[in-house]
C-alpha cells in the first residue's frame, strides 16, 4: 500500500514528539535488562581516620603538570570537616597508606592499621620460624601476630 492510499483510507497521522534523552534512557534500560547487567553502584569512600590512630606511613597526591604523583608524607595527623588531610609534611587533598612499601612492626599491631577498602598483603612469623604470607581478608586477621604488611591497591567498589 502506498502512503497516499494509507492516508486516504485511515486519515492523516502524525508521530508523537519524542524527547531524545528519554529514548536514550529507555534504550539503556532495555540493554541492561537484555544482558542482565545493573548500573554500577557509586564507590564507597575509604575512611582514612583509621590511619591517624595506627600511625602508618602515608603518601599524598600532588599534581605535577597534568600527571598525578604520589609522594611520601609521613603520618596522617588530622582530617578536618572539609575532608582536608594534614600530614607531617603539608596539607593534602588526597591521602592513602604508602603503596608498595613494607610497613613493619616487630611486635605487631593492637588492631588493623589499614582502613577498609585496600588490597593488603601481610607477613607473620609462624611457630616453625618461617615467614607466612597471605592476601586473605585483612580486617579479620589477628594483627598482634602480623609483623609486616604491604598495601598494593584499592579494592573494587571503593575510592579515596
Amino acid at each position: 500500500m502506498k502512503l497516499s492510499e494509507y492516508i486516504t483510507k485511515h486519515g492523516d497521522f502524525t508521530l508523537p514528539k519524542i524527547n531524545e534523552y528519554d529514548v536514550i534512557g529507555r534504550l539503556r534500560a532495555i540493554g541492561m535488562t537484555q544482558y542482565g547487567t545493573k548500573p554500577k553502584p557509586e564507590p564507597k569512600k575509604i575512611d582514612m581516620s583509621v590511619a591517624i590512630s595506627s600511625g602508618i606511613d602515608c603518601e599524598s597526591s600532588h599534581l605535577m603538570g597534568d600527571r598525578e604523583t604520589w609522594l611520601p608524607c609521613g603520618k596522617l595527623l588530622e582530617i578536618n570537616e572539609y575532608q582536608e588531610y594534614y600530614t607531617e609534611e603539608a596539607p593534602a587533598r588526597t591521602c592513602r597508606p604508602r603503596f608498595n612499601h613494607i610497613h613493619a612492626s616487630p611486635v605487631g599491631w593492637q588492631s588493623c592499621p589499614v582502613p577498609e577498602g585496600f588490597i593488603v598483603k601481610t607477613w607473620s612469623y609462624d611457630l616453625h620460624k618461617c615467614w607466612v604470607s597471605t592476601k586473605s581478608n585483612y580486617l579479620e586477621l589477628d594483627w598482634s601476630k602480623v609483623q609486616m604488611f604491604e598495601v598494593t591497591g584499592i579494592q573494587e567498589g571503593w575510592k579515596l
